[in-house]
């Protein structure tokens, strides 16, 4: 596919991973593809416990378009372990993101409820100021 300046497109690892409770990781875009402009991952960490296709934010950043064939290796993975296993893993509860197998569209609606309350706490404070002032 070609990805054309200033144009978004998902992607996703071809490897399956699965990390344990002590091991977090990071997806670090490479040089060579950063040096014409490939933007690989906005959201780069990986929580520990996470299992399945990294999903990867592509932006091409540069002037010209870009070839992009699957198998590419435009990013790495930077792993780092933990002295002690997470208490909050991110397979514990809801994960918004559990084990694709491809690219995944944000599921920022899971949030709703904690988007709601920051708002409403924004509210409260702007309330709050304007009697104060």
């Amino acid at each position: 596919m070609w990805l054309h300046p200033d144009q978004f497109v998902l992607g996703a690892t071809l490897e399956f991973i699965r990390l344990p409770a002590t091991v977090g990781a990071y997806v670090l875009g490479r040089s060579s593809w950063g040096r014409i402009g490939l933007i690989v991952a906005t959201a780069v960490m990986i929580q520990p416990g996470f299992t399945g296709a990294v999903t990867l934010e592509l932006v091409n950043e540069g002037e010209s378009p870009i070839a992009l064939y699957p198998g590419s290796r435009i990013a790495q993975l930077a792993v780092h372990t933990l002295d002690h296993a997470t208490e909050h893993g991110y397979d514990a509860g809801d994960p918004k993101y559990f084990a694709p197998t491809g690219p995944q569209i944000s599921r920022l609606s899971k949030e709703r409820a904690e988007i709601d309350a920051i708002r409403e706490t924004g509210a409260r404070l702007e309330r709050e100021d304007s009697r104060g002032s």
